[in-house]
């Protein structure tokens, strides 16, 4: 997985814990405006809802939920702490990350001059190219951004394979 969209991910998952954050504290400190209890029923089409005053219509299963205390001062310490997180993790690095480069890269193929536009040539340098990028493979196949740096990109040659390159 490139480092982007792991990163990227982070940054979502780090949002949203940040976001949900939010709305507890802002859901904690809000006063109730409920006129009453909240209340749970079921319509006649099997809809659940909630709310303070039940509906003209019958309804049935009615339930009425326990009051919410307030948050104690640790649950709101710890709120503020898990908000100072959150919000130091969405700041952007001061640097981008260094590329990472394998310990050791294979050396480029000596293939014919580039000149050269025979169909063994071209298959050569495809190949050279080709053992380049392995390091840099990923499991689903795809090629990770930094070895695009290193190794040359090449079109794979619309002539045929020569027979004795085959199987190599």
């Amino acid at each position: 997985m490139p480092a982007s969209s792991l990163l990227s991910r982070r940054r979502q998952g780090a949002f949203t814990a940040l976001l949900l954050a939010t709305a507890a504290c802002l859901w904690a400190a809000a006063p109730a405006h409920a006129e009453g209890p909240i209340k749970r029923w079921v319509d006649e089409r099997g809809m659940v809802h909630y709310g303070d005053a039940l509906p003209a219509k019958p309804v049935r299963d009615v339930k009425t939920l326990p009051e919410v205390p307030p948050p104690s001062a640790a649950d709101e310490a710890r709120a503020a702490a898990d908000m100072a997180r959150y919000k130091a993790a969405l700041e952007p690095a001061s640097a981008p990350p260094e590329p990472v480069r394998p310990a050791s890269r294979p050396k480029l193929a000596q293939a014919s001059a580039p000149e050269d536009s025979s169909c063994e040539a071209q298959w050569a340098r495809y190949d050279a190219a080709f053992a380049c990028l392995a390091p840099y493979r990923l499991v689903g196949g795809g090629v990770k951004p930094e070895g695009f740096a290193v190794c040359p990109v090449l079109k794979q040659p619309y002539c045929r394979v020569p027979p004795h390159m085959v199987g190599n």
